[in-house]
């Protein structure tokens, strides 16, 4: 077979990869979903499919098919049952998503075998042979984006013909891309044969020029984290760590220090930075690694320390356990001074294995966060470190799943002197329709009590009527304490701010309507209506017309109603009348 027909033969079987990866990116997206309602095997195949054909695509060209395509398909089989088997953790698949871990796992377990694979499965290689690691995973970002650019300049141009095109009233192009599959298809196609072009272009394709530029920036960031450590005993360490964004940010720092030291010792002594100050710069930054990591572990700790563990405190004392690891065989590598560099290789090798293990273990009952955080937070009750009050109970019930929810069984049967308080929450949870409304919530006898002193202040009209207590009920606490705030204000006559009017002011619905205004502050009354059965009535609410707001905006308006000077019928608007719709002009 000649080198030209090896090169289209390669060309055409990523091309084609890449449609079939696109036609089941939409069949997973638009056809499966209204098929069947099993959420968990459309998340299964979901993990099978980008695994298998992200995979494939990545290591095909550096191995050939038959290596590459058995290797991703075993790889894309055990991430569909890790998905499966993890979403179990909660009642429905969206939650599980929606918390981003098992998205981060899944990803590193899809993109760390690749090196791995690349150097294993290739002639004369080694699983962990460095340089062909080294070499394997950058030559796959550089391919990557190579491709993701020329998807992007092909759509550029299809964008471009279709304006052209319409010009002259030609919309093939946009006939074509109006059926459904076509836009999934034509861009996988696409990006395989990016990938298919970028791989037989490696020699001008490389990732050299990336790997220079980096460099450079590693005189910068030792600058940088020299300033931050130098600084840091003057500045203290009181009230710095012990939130999650300074734990981020020293983690973000440590992956950047991590990365540019590996850029610069690159896949072997001879392409390794050879300037004294670059190697004795790459060495100091080595060193500062663990100190980085070990405040990252630190900030961490104290934030688990005040409020015990949760699912994103376990990811990133996970992300900052991994910095340390680094941290720890960078610097004894430099400490050991001899074949510092080599060393360093090695250890990239071991602790990227490492880093797979703790990825897989996250979606494996090994490493159940939900489990882990739940536990803690019982025992934090049961020992009293943790107040009913102070339980992030909407987390716990609403956002941990299966184990949060046996968890919050598990409190509620507990024997505690916040076990009164804790009931009270939980109805309140049961109750609250997001975390907003569960965090304002108050118990039920002291809204209760809210209301009593509204209904109290409140003067109704006409004698003997009452606000309906379906009015109340449909009250946020927040509004209740609004409302007596406001009934709490005088007017000018010394009234209460706040007047209710039960009165038939929608001819076409049953019963009386309730108006309420209320004094919101010296110079702003506001009037608010609701139906006989205590709901909002109209698009709009009430509203003025002929709007005179030194009136109807004054404290005064309130003793005028409270003294009967108003009067109760049409508005004097003529109305265009369309069957039982009518439209009315508004000043």
């Amino acid at each position: 077979m000649s080198m030209l027909t090896e090169i289209f033969r390669v060309r055409g079987m990523l091309a084609l990869a890449g449609a079939l990866a696109g036609l089941s990116l939409w069949l997973l997206a638009e056809v499966l979903p209204d098929v069947t309602e099993n959420d968990r095997l459309v998340l299964a195949l979901s993990a099978f499919c980008v695994g298998t054909f992200t995979i494939f695509l990545a290591i095909t060209g550096p191995l050939p098919s038959r290596k590459a395509a058995p290797a991703a398909a075993v790889i894309g089989l055990v991430l569909a049952v890790l998905a499966y088997t993890a979403s179990l953790r909660f009642d429905a698949v969206q939650p599980f998503i929606e918390t981003l871990h098992p998205i981060f796992a899944l990803a590193l377990c899809i993109a760390l075998p690749i090196p791995f694979l690349v150097a294993g499965l290739s002639p004369g290689g080694g699983w962990l042979d460095y340089p062909k690691l080294f070499d394997a995973a950058w030559n796959t970002v550089v391919r990557t984006i190579a491709s993701l650019l020329f998807l992007g300049a092909v759509w550029g141009v299809i964008a471009l013909s279709v304006a052209l095109l319409g010009l002259v009233g030609v919309e093939i192009i946009e006939d074509l891309l109006d059926i459904e599959p076509v836009p999934y298809l034509l861009s996988g196609l696409v990006l395989g044969l990016g990938i298919g072009v970028a791989d037989e272009l490696a020699e001008y394709v490389s990732p050299k020029l990336i790997l220079r530029l980096l460099r450079l920036l590693v005189p910068v960031v030792l600058v940088v984290t020299l300033i931050f450590l130098v600084t840091l005993p003057f500045r203290g360490v009181s009230g710095l760590f012990g939130t999650l964004s300074v734990a981020a940010t020293l983690i973000a720092m440590a992956f950047a220090v991590a990365t540019l030291v590996s850029t610069a010792i690159d896949r072997d002594d001879a392409s390794a930075v050879q300037g004294r100050w670059m190697r004795m710069a790459t060495r100091m930054l080595s060193l500062m690694l663990p100190v980085l990591a070990a405040f990252a572990v630190y900030s961490v700790s104290e934030r688990v320390g005040q409020y015990g563990w949760s699912p994103d405190r376990l990811a990133a004392m996970s992300a900052s356990v991994l910095m340390a690891a680094y941290g720890l065989t960078y610097a004894g590598a430099v400490l050991a001074r001899r074949e510092w560099m080599g060393r360093i290789r090695q250890a990239n090798g071991l602790v990227a294995l490492g880093v797979l293990f703790l990825a897989t273990a996250w979606l494996t009952p090994l490493l159940n966060p939900q489990r882990l955080a739940a536990q803690s937070q019982i025992a934090r009750y049961a020992t009293g470190q943790v107040t009913a009050d102070e339980l992030d109970l909407w987390s716990i019930g609403r956002e941990w799943g299966r184990p949060g929810e046996a968890a919050i069984e598990v409190m509620a049967q507990m024997e505690t002197p916040e076990q009164a308080r804790l009931i009270e929450r939980l109805a309140a949870l049961e109750q609250a329709g997001g975390r907003y409304a569960f965090e304002t919530s108050v118990p039920p006898a002291q809204m209760q009590a809210t209301i009593a002193a509204v209904r109290a202040a409140i003067s109704v009209l006409p004698d003997g009527a009452e606000v309906p207590e379906a009015v109340f009920a449909a009250q946020s606490n927040q509004t209740l304490e609004n409302w007596q705030a406001a009934c709490d204000r005088r007017t000018p006559e010394d009234r209460s701010g706040c007047i209710a009017l039960r009165a038939d002011l929608l001819p076409e619905a049953e019963g009386d309507e309730t108006l309420m205004f209320f004094m919101f502050s010296e110079r702003f009354v506001q009037a608010v209506a609701f139906g006989s059965d205590g709901g909002d009535v109209g698009r709009f609410g009430p509203t003025w017309v002929n709007d005179d707001p030194a009136l109807t905006s004054s404290p005064g308006m309130i003793d005028r109603i409270a003294s009967g000077q108003f009067s109760i019928g049409p508005t004097r608007r003529n109305a265009l009348s369309l069957g039982e719709s009518e439209l009315i002009l508004l000043p």
